[in-house]
């Protein structure tokens, strides 16, 4: 029992240990650390819980992690580095696995069990009834919101006030996390670092507010992206204001960057939410930190364009073009919604929010397969045709039509390619999108919507075609239509010595159209 655990050069990790928050979690590169931190908690908890009755510390922790491989490989490794069994007591079992501690006067049963974070019904059930000191959740980022809370309800439950009256059975939780895959996680609603959507509703506003006894604390990188004038990547430095960088060293930094990939540094050693994908990302030049921006106000003098693709996961993205430049204001995904639903849905925000739409007009493109027809039995064995996506859209107010021509997705590609690049005379980004209303669209720039790869003889190729399997690839078609409707195809297809077209607008409800070049920003 000589170790010493120290965070005298971790000044957040110390902050996190000094908080008398009842849930603290804290998010930093890896091996800056956060699970020592944890599992240091978990022994101070225990050393200072009252004694009971019978003179003698009782308690009992739960550690979770999504898999036991995961809670084998990494969780427990960590634990009997600082806590081995020929010190503090055995280990037993397998699934669960559980730490018998025994020493001075402390009695303390540390459960590491592993929970299916795909099947909270499943996790939740499994933690009724169950009784706990306090609870460590590795790798916290994993965890969905009803678990975590589920979790935390269990605590400060044992040891029994009559076996211990001086306890004062208040709850206890410890968390550490590495970057998410997504804004839209619940951690980053609780602290505001993503703003809750505006048109969420009270009830999910509400089940996202932070509770009073909740803290959460962020490291430092671990790394510092250095890039040139024309925001060109050059490497990675150590950043000196890394937390544990006394302890590892410069060296123990720089060969964390071994066999990372680029994104992989961003998301392990710079806490930058990365999102986890398999496939080859559509696009690579997406740049937060160029792309997005916190908050757009929209032109109240120029007309709104949509870009809609009526798929599985269908979505509407919600736009403005200026000169030579497009901004993205709000993404709307069907979630479910039929596609009447949905259309009401854009309505609703077109007129909450962007209500000078009904004087400048609106421009909707969309995925040519809104203008499908299917067969629907009708009264007695007749068939019948359904109206289309684009139908219903266009009953409503809402009038779609295609870019024209075959659709064309490496013409997309490329169309959304050249914009990302695009820089205007100022150098300022041709596209910014909104980061409080257009999290699913920044997820798919972001490496979320991937290809097609295919089997080739000499090895695998890519496919232009977007991987339809994924949840993102009908958010980022969407917004690919409302780019090639737009007019941003034209320079790839059309010869450099002709004149790219002027813009138009319409609405659903006139057959006027109007030059948006007379409306300038």
């Amino acid at each position: 029992m000589g170790d010493v655990i120290s965070f005298e050069y971790a000044p957040v990790l110390d902050a996190a240990s000094l908080s008398k928050a009842s849930c603290r979690i804290v998010e930093g590169p890896v091996n800056s650390g956060k699970s020592v931190w944890s599992a240091s908690e978990v022994y101070k908890k225990m050393c200072t819980i009252p004694r009971g009755k019978d003179g003698l510390r009782h308690s009992k922790f739960i550690v979770v992690r999504d898999t036991y491989p995961n809670l084998k490989g990494s969780t427990i490794k960590t634990w009997v580095q600082w806590f081995p069994e020929e010190v503090y007591g055995k280990m037993t079992g397998s699934e669960p696995v559980i730490h018998t501690i025994e020493f001075l006067d402390v009695r303390c049963i540390v459960e590491f069990r592993a929970f299916d974070f795909n099947n909270p019904e499943k996790a939740i059930k499994d933690l009724k009834s169950t009784e706990w000191t306090g609870a460590w959740g590795n790798e916290i980022q994993f965890m969905p919101l009803s678990i975590a809370k589920e979790l935390y309800s269990r605590t400060g439950r044992y040891p029994a006030k009559k076996d211990c009256p001086a306890y004062n059975r208040e709850k206890w939780m410890v968390g550490d996390m590495n970057a998410p895959a997504t804004h839209q996680y619940w951690g980053y609603y609780m602290r505001g670092k993503t703003p809750i959507p505006l048109d969420w509703t009270d009830e999910q506003k509400f089940e996202m507010q932070c509770p009073d006894d909740w803290e959460f604390f962020e490291q430092p990188a671990a790394v510092i992206e250095i890039r040139d004038d024309a925001n060109r990547f050059v490497e990675f430095q150590v950043n000196p204001e890394a937390e544990n960088l006394p302890h590892i060293g410069e060296k123990g930094v720089r060969q964390e960057l071994s066999g990372r990939t680029y994104n992989d540094v961003r998301r392990d050693l710079m806490n930058k939410v990365v999102p986890m994908r398999k496939g080859f990302p559509r696009y690579t030049q997406f740049l937060r930190g160029v792309h997005v921006v916190d908050r757009i106000e929209a032109f109240d003098h120029l007309p709104m364009i949509a870009g809609y693709d009526p798929g599985v996961h269908g979505c509407i993205h919600l736009l403005q073009q200026w000169e030579d430049r497009w901004q993205a204001l709000y993404t709307i995904q069907s979630n479910g919604l039929g596609v009447s639903n949905l259309a009401d849905k854009v309505l609703a925000i077109l007129n909450s929010r962007f209500a000078f739409w009904k004087e400048t007009g609106f421009v909707g493109w969309g995925d040519p397969y809104g203008q499908t027809r299917f067969g629907a039995q009708g009264g007695e064995g007749m068939v019948r045709q359904e109206d289309t996506a684009f139908d219903i859209m266009g009953a409503k107010g809402l009038k779609f039509r295609t870019p024209g021509g075959k659709d064309d997705p490496s013409l997309r590609r490329e169309a959304t390619i050249s914009l990302l690049k695009g820089r205007t005379d100022t150098g300022a980004p041709r596209l910014i999108v909104d980061k409080q209303n257009c999290g699913p669209l920044i997820m798919a720039l972001d490496g979320g919507c991937t290809m097609k790869s295919q089997k080739t003889p000499d090895g695998m190729r890519v496919e232009e075609v977007v991987d339809k399997k994924n949840s993102l690839a009908d958010v980022m078609e969407a917004a690919e239509y409302a780019f090639l409707g737009g007019g941003e195809g034209e320079g790839i297809v059309r010869p450099k010595n002709q004149t790219k077209p002027k813009p138009k607008s319409y609405t659903g409800n006139s057959t006027v159209w109007r030059s948006r070049s007379k409306r300038r920003a």
